[in-house]
């Protein structure tokens, strides 16, 4: 469920076409790669593929028809449990890197986007927006969702380093529509601005 959803995530987020989806996954099931990297190629295609007609026995074949090559590989996971699985997915001369949690039977969480460090539930309507780091940027997205009537469950900004460029995870209640997510893309703080339905 978690890698579909991440599959999702980091396919929103790159440009152009998809050659490679590769999953890194640290935790105690060895057999847990393979149906993984399945789920999230799943995820990874559904722009260009209708999720009903893909699932965990075709999604390979589906990935080689269209030229998506795909790679696993497994390490020692922590300590205390849990699993951590982070995808890799690569198109033309671009990467994305996005990652997440699992601890028992939860659905997990997202702790990674690119290079910033999150923490959100992967479900419903997730907003993805690159921004300058200065003050008021959370106070606009805010006002301006408040304004088209979109509640916002959750909000995890992240920065690398302070008055750089930052990231916002923003969980909301319903889609925006296309002309909400523009305006919110105009915000002249706002660097990019990427709508993603997780369930």
């Amino acid at each position: 469920d978690l890698a579909d959803r991440l599959g999702r995530l980091g396919r929103t987020l790159l440009p152009g076409a998809l050659s490679t989806v590769e999953l890194r996954y640290a935790g105690p099931r060895e057999e847990a790669p393979r149906p993984l990297l399945l789920a999230a190629l799943r995820g990874a295609m559904h722009d260009v593929v209708d999720r009903r007609a893909i699932n965990l026995v075709n999604a390979q074949h589906v990935a080689s028809e269209r030229g998506i090559e795909t790679a696993w590989t497994q390490v020692a996971g922590r300590a205390e449990g849990g699993q951590d699985i982070e995808l890799r997915l690569d198109g033309g001369d671009r990467s994305v890197r996005v990652g997440g949690a699992v601890f028992g039977e939860s659905h997990g969480r997202i702790t990674r986007i690119g290079s910033f460090h999150v923490d959100i539930a992967p479900r419903g309507t997730l907003l993805v927006l690159r921004n300058r780091d200065v003050p008021g940027v959370i106070g606009r997205v805010g006002t301006l969702l408040g304004e088209a009537g979109v509640n916002i469950a959750e909000y995890h900004q992240a920065r690398l380093q302070a008055g750089g460029e930052a990231l916002a995870a923003v969980s909301v209640d319903s889609p925006l529509t296309a002309d909400t997510l523009e305006r919110l893309g105009h915000i002249p703080e706002v660097l990019d601005a990427r709508q993603v339905q997780m369930d």
